[in-house]
């Protein structure tokens, strides 16, 4: 194996310019907005209500729980399937 990489001869080696890094850390900076104390509060409440199941969920599952149970018995993909959209049918029905 020769140490050097053989190249073709028509190749062009990237070079990298000094004001790349600068502009991605000024886009960076940009996109970066941090929040004040009232506004890191708020979205840590509603962070901690998203964390927690509601009673929607606990009624979504015992809605579907009969019907995977009936799935897994009966060996039925399709029932499973169906089981596996109840929650969302409810949803758009609600």
């Amino acid at each position: 194996m020769p140490e050097e990489p053989v190249l073709p001869e028509d190749f062009t080696p990237f070079v990298r310019k000094d004001d790349v890094p600068r502009a991605r850390r000024r886009r960076a900076n940009r996109m970066l907005v941090l929040p004040g104390e009232d506004e890191r509060a708020n979205i840590l409440d509603s962070l901690a209500r998203r964390a927690f199941p509601s009673i929607e969920f606990f009624v979504f599952a015992l809605l579907v729980e009969p019907v995977l149970g009936a799935a897994y018995l009966m060996n039925s993909q399709a029932l499973l399937l169906r089981g596996a959209l109840t929650p969302l049918r409810l949803l758009w029905w609600a």
